[in-house]
């Protein structure tokens, strides 16, 4: 069957979100692996490339940083045509769609926060048959929804024929709003394996702490002091990978600015991880790798339910960075085959919501 999905192109048109990119790749990668024919449907926000330059330009202040960003962002419309089965077109939001929709026997929308907003096309607002919608691990971003959001999107997802999320919030503002029970289900990422995703064929023989942050505001939050005397006591390598206008936080000697398939290649080769984000988690389960998660704070700590989420579904909370110091909870042992063993129970959730669609 030939399946459209909807998620989150825009960020990766304007940022590069490693994460956003990837949830889609892995996704397409599932469902090819069941037989069908997948396709991202380039949904953009309506923003001039000119604007996007001059909002780079005021957030960095710095022409190595802009030549950075931009260089890295090839990499990344590189690695969509080298990877990716996207629509010929973009299409300017859901009165655009509804025009020239793009044909397909279902329609999915997700991963991702695509219901953080009230974007009518990560409803599926453009699909009049409502038997060929549906979510697929999709996030409100955030842990309760206002009831004026509520109003708005709530007679939207009504519509679909299945609903899954991907945190357990997102069950319970279904549950309130909806009054319909829905499925919670992995991020996309987690449904395939670490040998699925194209790594860099680079050799790295060093030893690496490997970090990725967003929505750093400084310093501070993500305790950099300690990560960099961990790396130097270790005696260890320290790479940051950041996005975002996080950037501007960090030395020029630790800060790298990787394509995707180098950004894999330094988890895989990573001996820690550090990272305040969901992917950045994520990623660090899929490799297999020691790691710590920074909760956010501030007007960003809206994303800490995702994450707290994911490590709640395995098992791994402790992962978490307390008020002990970086290196005790660095080092704390995982159980990689407990691990592995609620990642099959969760995958074969997933295969039985498709399986109940036909799909």
């Amino acid at each position: 069957m030939k399946i459209g999905v909807i998620s989150s192109y825009a960020c990766v048109r304007t940022a590069n979100n490693y994460g956003a990119l990837l949830q889609y790749y892995a996704l397409q990668e599932y469902l090819k692996d069941r037989g069908h024919d997948v396709f991202w449907i380039r949904s953009i926000l309506l923003q001039s490339r000119f604007r996007i330059f001059l909002r780079h330009l005021k957030n960095y202040k710095n022409l190595r940083l802009i030549y950075g960003f931009y260089r890295c962002h090839k990499s990344f419309i590189d690695f969509q045509k080298k990877f990716l089965k996207v629509t010929s077109r973009e299409y300017k939001g859901n009165d655009d769609l509804l025009v020239d929709c793009p044909p397909a026997d279902f329609y999915i929308t997700g991963s991702d926060q695509v219901w953080g907003a009230t974007l009518k096309e990560n409803y599926l607002c453009f699909v009049k048959d409502s038997s060929r919608k549906i979510a697929y691990a999709a996030s409100f971003g955030r842990d309760y929804l206002e009831e004026s959001h509520a109003n708005i999107v709530m007679p939207w997802i009504s519509e679909f024929k299945a609903v899954s999320v991907r945190e357990i919030s997102g069950v319970h503002i279904c549950e309130k709003f909806l009054g319909r029970r829905v499925v919670h289900l992995l991020d996309p990422t987690l449904l395939i394996d670490a040998s699925h995703y194209p790594t860099s064929n680079s050799c790295n023989n060093e030893s690496l702490l490997y970090c990725y942050f967003l929505n750093v505001t400084n310093t501070n939050g993500i305790r950099i002091e300690e990560i960099r005397n961990l790396a130097k006591n270790l005696e260890i390598s320290l790479k940051i990978a950041s996005c975002q206008y996080s950037e501007i936080f960090f030395k020029r000697e630790e800060l790298v600015m990787p394509t995707p398939e180098q950004w894999l290649q330094n988890y895989r080769d990573a001996k820690y991880i550090v990272t305040n984000t969901f992917h950045g988690t994520v990623f660090a389960i899929i490799f297999r790798k020691p790691f710590v998660t920074i909760l956010q704070t501030g007007e960003s700590s809206s994303q800490n339910g995702r994450m707290i989420s994911l490590l709640s579904m395995l098992g791994l909370k402790d992962r978490i960075l307390t008020d002990l110091p970086l290196e005790e909870t660095i080092s704390k042992p995982i159980d990689w085959k407990r691990v592995e063993k609620d990642l099959s129970q969760y995958r074969k959730k997933t295969d039985n919501f498709f399986n109940t669609l036909g799909i």
